[in-house]
């Protein structure tokens, strides 16, 4: 009993201490924001066992141009480290942020959410294979990032993770890839080509919206979901080839793509959602899927380069103003087909 009782002082008397550590810390930083001193260049965090970067970690720190992770030494130390990357973004007013590289460790497991957000002057980060989970938004809005090589051990690309990284050109994906997540990609608008592995099932919604230079995109031949608006304003990309093992294309998934040329649907695809292929002006050539049963509103608006269409005997429904009043609608044979209303063409 008598051992018990004198850890329990002992770690009562470490965790006094480190409360202690901490509220310096807070009148240093107070201090240091009554003086405009908002000036931090580096972090040295103490533990290269570290496994997780916090939520917002280094979120708008502006100013820091490196973060080293030295050996370990001091669990207390590891703490107050800890502590004081987690209180960052509170502890310091916007703008401070000039993160250039990231180099991850070798224990480190998870970068959690907008871990670097934000961080502009972010241009190099390297992702060891120990890590097996990205937060959502972790590296949203780095404006200076140019190419990122994801680890093996990563499998989900998760939601908005490169939002807005405006200076990405390339991206390398692992073969373990599966699943991109709503937004991974939105708004990358020097991303000119991608390549994803043959494991990729799953693009979600925004997942590529609006990469205007996006030129080139190889999709995995076990792709099988497209997500809405996955590729919207994807104003450069001139073709895509969709795998056979696609199965569902979201609405509005290729809307104002106004360079797109031609398009075929695999065999598995029975339904073209709302705004699929809406303001594809340049569209010219339409293969549609022989299972095809539905075509959805507006889904080929707009596309005032289409002259004509040829319908499989599979369809069994045509939404309102599914296309251009110019377009000539061909049928392999006559048949019934039931509308939403009844088309002008």
């Amino acid at each position: 009993m008598s051992s018990i009782c004198e850890h329990s002082r002992l770690y009562s008397r470490c965790v006094d201490c480190m409360v202690e550590r901490v509220r310096k810390l807070e009148e240093e930083v107070n201090q240091l924001k009554e003086e405009k001193k908002f000036h931090v260049e580096a972090l040295a965090a103490a533990n290269s066992r570290c496994e997780v970067v916090g939520t917002r970690a280094f979120k708008w720190c502006n100013n820091l141009e490196s973060i080293t992770f030295r050996p370990f030494y001091d669990k207390r130390q590891i703490t107050f480290m800890v502590y004081f990357s987690r209180k960052f973004d509170k502890n310091y007013p916007e703008p401070m942020k000039l993160v250039s590289s990231f180099a991850g460790w070798g224990t480190l497991k998870k970068i959690s959410s907008e871990a670097f957000y934000g961080c502009t002057s972010l241009s190099s980060v390297i992702i060891p294979n120990s890590v097996t989970a990205i937060g959502h938004g972790a590296f949203s809005y780095c404006s200076s990032l140019t190419s990122i090589r994801l680890p093996d051990s990563l499998k989900t690309i998760p939601g908005s993770a490169f939002w807005s990284c405006s200076s990405l050109t390339s991206i390398e994906l692992p073969n373990t890839m599966t699943t991109i997540e709503d937004a991974a990609f939105h708004h990358c608008t020097s991303l000119e080509s991608i390549m994803l592995p043959d494991t990729v099932i799953t693009i979600g919604e925004e997942a590529f919206y609006g990469c205007s230079s996006l030129k080139s995109i190889t999709l995995s031949r076990k792709l099988k979901t497209i997500g809405p608006n996955a590729f919207e304003d994807c104003t450069s990309l001139t073709s895509i080839k969709l795998p056979d093992s696609l199965t569902t294309i979201g609405e509005s998934a290729f809307a104002g793509c106004t360079v797109l040329e031609s398009i075929t649907l695999p065999d598995l695809v029975k339904m073209i959602g709302k705004k699929t292929f809406y303001y594809c002006y340049l569209l010219t050539s339409v293969k549609l899927s022989d299972s095809l049963e539905t075509i959805g509103e507006e889904a080929f608006l707009d596309c005032d380069s289409l002259e004509s269409i040829m319908l499989p005997d599979s369809i069994t429904s045509i939404g309102s103003d599914a296309f251009p009043d110019n377009v000539q609608i061909l049928y392999s044979q006559r048949k019934r087909i039931r509308k939403k209303r009844r088309l002008n063409y």
